[in-house]
């Protein structure tokens, strides 16, 4: 079986001025390691205002780092002296999810890490250890690496007072309940592709020819698949029979049962579930299909003592395309971007965007993103020059400000966001549609880049 998508690792280090001092320590490594994403999100930058944004541009360098915890932005210092002067233990926890799976789940972006974090985890804190929620206080970061996204967190109880290990089963029920709320856009889809499914596997009944089905039934009174298996079991088996050699000779329903079971397999996988509690879940699928397929049957055989088929609210599916949803994707290639590109090389890049010099390959050295088209896509150099040509030529005509404003300061942002367009056609390996003219092309870019 194929690994979960979302990884959850915790480790508790208990009270004690050395576990104290190894606890405060993380708090470093966790904000200020290569990989850390440093920036501060709309919602963070609304909690801040100007004087606290300011405050945060001016000493984030090597003190601030990437922490951030309920309220917004965290030195280190001040994590590493809160750590050091608890009285309790501390939870260490690293949630990790795979760069393939990340923006798709939108988690490639610091926002959407931090409002699962912020809205799940004091609560599955409080869960796992019985401290009240609000005394729980966590300090954590967003990290990019060549394999995955993810973020640290460091909790502790605020009184100091919690000092023990955790409780296998409590630990399992939180893995679970985050693991379901980071996957929650790809669930929806998946939700999607299963009642599609069996909305086909009901169709596809419905249409069998009545006299498919030589069952002997009850003479009279109402009819129901549930009824037939616990009061009449005979006929249900029959009725059972029936259906699989109606699924045997009809490549419609077996296709549906078929792509059912995939999907329910799939919203498995992605709520991360394991072992018999799977093996659980996915029965229990199967066996509501399996009823709704005798009642189907049964509407075909007696419609007149059979309920009506019951409605089920279709769901629906988010937007795969449009300008909000290559934002979003934008804006978390270039979180991966700032992460993993060091700050003298963003510079460089921003020297070459002024000068209308291209980004070469070894520019975008080190992103997941880059990295993995490079390596599958023949044809990646070639995407990366068009698109790096393009977006280049209007982030130089986008730094000749009308206003006379000096741009020197947002040259950084301004190569994150030619990055993050650059990395967006390597993404989608240089397919776009050769036929839209080059001024449409730009105008979109410029659009994107002057945000």
């Amino acid at each position: 079986m194929a690994s979960p998508p979302v990884i959850v690792n915790h480790s508790v280090v208990r009270a004690g001025a050395s576990a104290r001092a190894t606890a405060a320590g993380l708090a470093a490594y966790a904000g200020t390691r290569r990989g850390v994403v440093i920036e501060v999100s709309e919602a963070d930058g609304r909690r801040l205002g100007v004087d606290g944004l300011a405050a945060y541009a001016a000493n984030r360098t090597g003190s601030t780092g990437g922490l951030w915890g309920a309220d917004g932005p965290v030195a280190v210092a001040e994590a590493r002296r809160a750590i050091a002067q608890n009285g309790g233990a501390v939870l260490t926890t690293v949630v990790t999810v795979p760069n393939d799976i990340a923006p798709a789940a939108g988690l490639d972006r610091l926002d959407a890490w931090q409002a699962l974090v912020r809205s799940e985890w004091p609560r599955l804190f409080s869960e796992m250890t019985g401290v009240p929620e609000s005394r729980v206080e966590f300090y954590a970061a967003m990290h990019v690496n060549g394999t995955s996204h993810h973020v640290h967190i460091l909790t502790v109880d605020h009184a100091g007072e919690w000092d023990a290990l955790l409780p296998k089963r409590k630990m399992e029920a939180a893995r679970l309940e985050i693991s379901s709320k980071a996957m929650a856009p790809l669930l929806r889809e998946a939700y999607i592709e299963r009642d599609l499914a069996r909305e086909a596997a009901l169709d596809a009944v419905a249409r069998i020819d009545r006299n498919r089905f030589d069952i002997k039934l009850p003479p009279d009174g109402r009819i129901e698949a549930a009824h037939l298996r616990r009061f009449h079991p005979e006929a249900s088996a029959a009725l059972r029979e029936a259906l699989d050699r109606a699924a045997s000779d009809s490549p419609e329903l077996a296709g549906a049962l078929d792509r059912h079971r995939k999907a329910v397999e799939r919203c498995a996988c992605l709520k991360c579930l394991t072992g018999e509690v799977r093996d659980t879940y996915v029965h229990k699928a199967a066996t509501d299909l399996g009823l709704r397929c005798e009642n189907a049957a049964l509407r075909v055989i007696v419609p007149d003592r059979t309920p009506a088929r019951e409605e089920v609210p279709t769901r629906r599916a988010a937007p795969q395309t449009g300008p909000a949803t290559e934002r979003r994707r934008e804006a978390g290639l270039a979180t991966e971007a700032r992460a993993c590109i060091p700050k003298t090389r963003l510079e460089r890049i921003a020297r070459k965007a002024a000068r209308g010099r291209t980004l070469e390959p070894a520019d975008l050295r080190g992103c997941p993103t880059a990295d993995r088209a490079f390596r599958h896509a023949p044809s990646a150099g070639t995407a990366l020059g068009r698109a790096a040509a393009m977006a280049t030529l209007v982030a130089r005509e986008a730094t000749r400000d009308d206003r006379g404003r000096d741009m020197g300061d947002e040259a950084g942002e301004r190569a994150l966001k030619l990055i993050a367009a650059t990395l967006r056609v390597l993404a989608s390996g240089g397919t776009g549609p050769s036929s839209v003219p080059a001024l449409k092309i730009a105008n979109r870019i410029e659009r994107t880049i002057t945000r």
